[in-house]
């Protein structure tokens, strides 16, 4: 059980795809743990590209802010992804 979380999902993004830039719901934030992954499998937030190479690792996306994803990769991402509203991160 994880606490507040919502949306829970696996996540399978395809080997070469892509998301447009957005940005999700003003007050949540979601989590990204990677399940199968690759080295290539990038993350764009202010900017910045981060990379989602550890199994088993949370990754706190801020998902209110500008974001998109990509998978240059030859293999499918797989991820367990969900959501909860910020006003449960005392970061936030």
């Amino acid at each position: 059980v994880i606490p507040y979380a919502h949306h829970v999902i696996i996540s399978v993004f395809p080997s070469t795809g892509a998301t447009i830039p957005h940005t999700d719901q003003d007050f949540l934030l979601r989590v990204h743990i990677p399940i199968i992954t690759n080295d290539k499998n990038r993350w764009l937030s202010d900017d910045k590209y981060f990379y989602f190479k550890d199994v088993g690792t949370p990754y706190l996306c801020d998902t209110r802010k500008m974001h998109a994803a990509f998978n240059d990769g030859k293999q499918d991402r797989v991820h367990l992804v969900f959501a909860f509203e910020d006003k449960y991160c005392s970061d936030s």
